[in-house]
């Protein structure tokens, strides 16, 4: 969990710090100084170290004032942002280390002498294949639904859940087609696929919404995911809805799209069970 929250600091300092180096290249040349003179202050701006006075600025120029302030101010947070990045990824490199020699510890005995432990951690790619390997029994088919077979032999009812399903598997990322969901109320849902985010350890729902210019058919659709946020799966985190009408398809564009935003994570998208992708 720690190791978690650290590696979900890093992001949140990498983006802050990509952010600020971006807005660098917007500021004015040189740098504020600012002086308290008899309980008022002053602003001068100097354009090289030599300049000890420095050019006034009137209270008048405010916009400036505001720039050259913001300016000093991300300057002073980018150096704050780089120091605690620089221990953040010394913490991670070691935790990382450690965590794979607990992971390893499990992972890398045989099969016969695994199947006698109860593992703390392990690979990530085990981790999914547990997952995927763990059995359910899928909504069946009714005989007048159009067949369509997936790579990997399973029925789907559309086209683009056959393109969205074919994706996933090309790409080796785990999922599961209409496994059951139990809702808190006692009813079952059908979720149409289940996929499990190799990086975070934990299911994501994706829904395909294909007849949305019918009135009846968007309404099921809105009255799912308020089923879905009821039980803390919300749009945007664990929960994805890809959607169509007759006149606009769904397209492969959409789909690794979607694939890259949810399942792709910088460094390591390669935990994914049987290899990298991306």
């Amino acid at each position: 969990m720690l190791y978690q929250e650290a590696e979900r600091r890093y992001d949140e300092l990498y983006r802050a710090k990509s952010i600020l180096e971006k807005n660098s290249g917007k500021y004015p040349e040189g740098r504020i100084h600012v002086v308290q003179n008899k309980g008022k202050v002053q602003y001068y701006v100097r354009f090289s170290p030599n300049d000890k006075s420095g050019t006034y600025l009137s209270k008048r120029q405010k916009d400036t004032i505001r720039s050259y302030l913001q300016k000093k101010y991300e300057e002073e947070v980018l150096k704050l942002l780089n120091s605690e990045i620089a221990i953040l990824e010394k913490f991670l490199k070691k935790s990382g280390e450690i965590g794979h020699r607990i992971q390893s510890s499990y992972s890398e005995n045989p099969l016969e002498i695994r199947n006698y432990l109860s593992p703390i951690d392990m690979y990530d790619a085990d981790v999914a294949r547990e997952w995927q390997e763990t059995p359910f029994q899928c909504k069946a088919v009714a005989n007048n639904v159009p067949v369509f077979v997936t790579r990997r032999g399973e029925h789907v009812r559309s086209k683009s859940e056959l393109m969205i399903a074919n994706r996933l598997s090309e790409l080796n990322i785990p999922y599961k087609y209409e496994c059951p969901l139990i809702l808190s109320d006692g009813r079952t849902i059908y979720p149409d696929f289940t996929v499990w985010n190799a990086w975070k350890r934990r299911e994501v729902y994706w829904e395909h919404r294909g007849m949305m210019d019918n009135q009846e058919y968007a309404n099921h659709t809105v009255q799912r995911i308020k089923d879905y946020r009821r039980e803390g799966i919300y749009l945007g985190e664990n929960l994805i809805v890809t959607e169509e009408t007759s006149a606009i398809p769904l397209d492969t564009g959409d789909i690794d799209s979607v694939i890259h935003h949810y399942f792709n994570e910088s460094g390591s998208s390669g935990s994914t069970w049987e290899g990298t992708f991306w």
